[in-house]
């Protein structure tokens, strides 16, 4: 019966065109030991990450690892900040080497160091209902640009005003100690009615002191109606 049920199985799998590859979400690889990850700082705006299978894979029947929005990156070092995936990619690892990627991702701790390449980070995920996973998924969905990604993340994770979202400045080689403001009254206004369309009390949240300052500067007008009429 052994040898018959290998024959069946193998009849099976041929019909099948052979061996199947199978996917999962990288937390739940790593908790179970079948991937290893190493995931170290790259700039405000993404993480680095290295992926190795350490189960059988090849061409034929390789791990797809799901890196999925919200993916919470925990900084290893207290001076600097944690990180939040804001896109959902899939890799294929074939074989036992490396394989390097880059992710999509925002600060989630404002006051913090810019995270570099010699900071690494532990791999979580956040509870489905957690705000910022939620907006992570709704940001992802949206295909929002960084600087209303960034907006909406600080105004989740450190509870930010249109103030504290100015500190984000982009700088130039003529200009290292000044630049110019990346979060502006546009962005600002956008992120918040993404994350009230989320269904985030934005109403909750410090930045809706703000909402006649950022209405003032909105070049929507839906927006800037929505602002001034809640």
């Amino acid at each position: 019966m052994k040898v018959l049920s290998t024959i069946l199985i193998s009849a099976a799998l041929l019909a099948s065109g052979g061996p199947r590859s199978w996917a999962a979400d990288l937390v739940e690889l790593m908790a179970k030991r079948q991937v290893e990850a190493v995931v170290a700082g790259s700039d405000i705006q993404s993480v680095d990450i290295r992926l190795r299978p350490t189960v059988p894979v090849s061409a034929a029947a390789p791990l797809h690892v799901d890196i999925v929005a919200g993916t919470f990156f925990e900084s290893r070092n207290g001076a600097q900040q944690n990180m939040v995936g804001t896109v959902s990619r899939s890799v294929d690892l074939t074989s036992k080497e490396w394989v390097e990627v880059t992710m999509a991702a925002a600060c989630a701790s404002r006051a913090r160091d810019i995270p570099d390449s010699s900071n690494q980070f532990a791999v979580r995920r956040l509870p489905e209902q957690a705000e910022l996973a939620k907006a992570a998924k709704v940001l992802a969905a949206a295909n929002a640009p960084y600087a209303v990604i960034q907006a909406a993340i600080w105004i989740i994770s450190d509870n930010a005003n249109y103030d504290d979202l100015g500190e984000l400045v982009e700088t130039t080689t003529y200009n290292p100690s000044g630049g110019t403001r990346v979060i502006g009254q546009d962005e600002a206004a956008r992120a918040m009615r993404v994350l009230n369309d989320a269904g985030i009390d934005i109403r909750r949240k410090r930045i809706w002191a703000d909402r006649r300052q950022i209405a003032s500067g909105v070049s929507d007008p839906a927006l800037k109606t929505w602002l001034g009429g809640r």
